[in-house]
């Protein structure tokens, strides 16, 4: 799995949110990105094509299109790339920078507490 740029990820986020596939044109009314032509969409959807992140369910006119990578698995992957990447797989330093930047409220702090007990619970 490769990293979306944020414009094919803003496509994805409509597609996930979405509960039947989708039309272009139905994609773009749903994009934040109001200002994107049809021609500029149709290119980052044969993009998501190539990258097997989605598929053309239909094949008469209009195309829809649908989810390949379901969002947790592509969240589960950049999760896991991006603790990889910037804090060497260390969850201290990813807290830390959290907490330092103020990134953290009480209750983050109370939701990581109830994590962590569910995981040591588990491994009981």
């Amino acid at each position: 799995m490769n990293k979306l740029p944020d414009a094919e990820l803003s496509i994805m986020l409509v597609i996930w949110n979405a509960k039947q596939p989708l039309t272009a044109n139905e994609i773009l009314e749903n994009l934040n990105e109001k200002h994107w032509h049809i021609a500029t969409l149709n290119k980052l959807l044969s993009r998501l094509i190539k990258r097997n992140f989605i598929e053309s369910v239909t094949k008469i006119r209009p195309k829809k299109y649908w989810y390949l990578v379901a969002e947790k698995d592509y969240k589960a992957w950049e999760s896991k790339n991006f603790f990889k990447k910037l804090h060497k797989s260390s969850f201290s330093s990813l807290v830390a920078s959290l907490y330092e930047d103020d990134g953290l409220t009480e209750e983050d702090i109370k939701e990581l507490e109830n994590l962590i007990n569910l995981k040591t619970r588990d491994k009981e």
